[in-house]
Parts: structure tokens; sequence; C-alpha cells
């Protein structure tokens, strides 16, 4: 007898399952290295580049992570060799990858999710924060805190 769960189940709880198989033949261990390359080398490099596979040579301690990179980042990604070898076997947690070898050629630009604005507070809401930030008005905390609460308040507001 099998069981069957019931319900919905996040897909990224499903993904590393899903695209083992797939990613195992380019090298990668676990989508997280993809997924999460922004975090790893920022988000300049990141737009300009994108890691395609893991190159392990016979006996080789560690392994060449190949990297395609636009034309233009290329010089750039190359002087930032050691430091990314850093950060990827920090992410790692071992010595995983002991060169980089750059591939150039197009990277498809990556699609930001723009995040939703959070809902206006009612009017009593907001009159009360202007209120109780009244004597802040000279502050440059003044924007930021009026801002944060009314995003706050807003979102209050939504909820039942």
């Amino acid at each position: 007898m099998t069981l069957r769960r019931q319900g919905l189940r996040a897909i990224a709880r499903e993904l590393p399952d899903v695209t083992k198989s797939a990613l195992a033949r380019r090298g990668f261990a676990a989508a997280r290295v993809i997924a999460d390359w922004p975090e790893i080398v920022g988000p300049e490099l990141a737009e300009a580049s994108v890691p395609e596979r893991v190159v392990r040579g016979h006996g080789a301690e560690s392994a060449t992570l190949v990297v395609r990179v636009r034309p233009a980042a290329a010089l750039e990604l190359q002087h930032w060799e050691p430091q990314l070898i850093e950060r990827l076997n920090g992410y790692f947690g071992f010595r995983a990858v002991g060169r980089i070898r750059l591939v150039q050629g197009p990277v498809a630009a990556r699609t930001r999710r723009a995040r939703p604005s959070p809902p206006a507070p009612s009017p009593a809401d907001a009159a009360e924060l202007e209120r109780r930030l009244a004597p802040l008005a000279a502050s440059p905390l003044h924007g930021a805190l009026l801002d944060l609460g009314k995003a706050i308040r807003g979102r209050a507001r939504k909820t039942p």
C-alpha cells in the first residue's frame, strides 16, 4: 500500500529532485549553485555571467568551473577570479573549485520580479502616523519612518 500526500507542495522543495539528473550531467552537485549565483558572485557579475558546468579532471583535487560571460565583462571577471574561487569554496564548504574557465558569449538577462507596493493605510491611520511623527519633521528619518509606518499599517489593514 502506498501513501499519497494530500494538498499542495512547494515547488522549491521538489526542484532539487526534479533537476538532479539534468544538472549532474553538467557537473553540478546541486541546483542551488545556479539559483544562488547572484548571491555568490554579487549582482553586477551575475548580470554578465552564468555558470555552465563543473569539469573535474582525472585525479584532480579540485574542479574547474566553466562560466559563460559577456565579452565586455570577461576582463573584470578574470580580475576577480581569486576572490570568486574563494567565495565558491566558502559556499560549498570545501575546496570544490580550483580554477575558473571563462567562455565568452551571450548571457540571457535575468528577470527580476517586481515587488508589489504595500496597500495604503486608512486615512485615520495615516493621520495618526503624521501626528506621532510630527516631532521628527525636521529629521532625515521622518520620511523613512513614515513610509515604514504606512507599510505596516496598510498590511495590518489588509489582513482580516
